[in-house]
């Protein structure tokens, strides 16, 4: 176990290059996977789902730790799991990682017309 964990980070995301774009389809391939499984999650209730679901996020956070969605994703899964708190901690992650992150400031979900809540 590293004895600094943001050094070891640091090391780690060094190594990957930023045009390594197999990886990065692959990310962005597991990252659409794991949105349709919450799809069906929505569906079926089953909750083997969100385990599922919230390995690929730390998979996909482990290599490319500033992807934005898989905070907003990890956030959903604890706020279905009623650990509102901590959800509202990894949606305020996603947004200093990318602020321009839409779904965070819910421009995504609000329906054309709508001001706000």
């Amino acid at each position: 176990e590293p004895s600094d964990w943001r050094k070891y980070y640091l090391q780690k995301n060094s190594t990957v290059n930023d045009n390594d774009t197999a990886l990065m389809d692959q990310a962005d391939q597991e990252y659409a996977n794991a949105q349709t499984q919450l799809e069906s999650f929505q569906q079926d209730g089953n909750v083997e789902t969100l385990v599922q679901v919230a390995c690929k996020m730390m998979w996909i956070l482990d290599v490319f730790p500033g992807h934005a969605g898989c905070y907003y994703i990890l956030g959903f899964i604890l706020f279905v799991l009623n650990k509102l708190e901590e959800a509202i901690i990894l949606l305020e992650m996603s947004r200093a990682v990318d602020p321009n992150f839409e779904p965070v400031d819910g421009r995504y979900m609000r329906p054309k017309g709508t001001s706000g809540y």
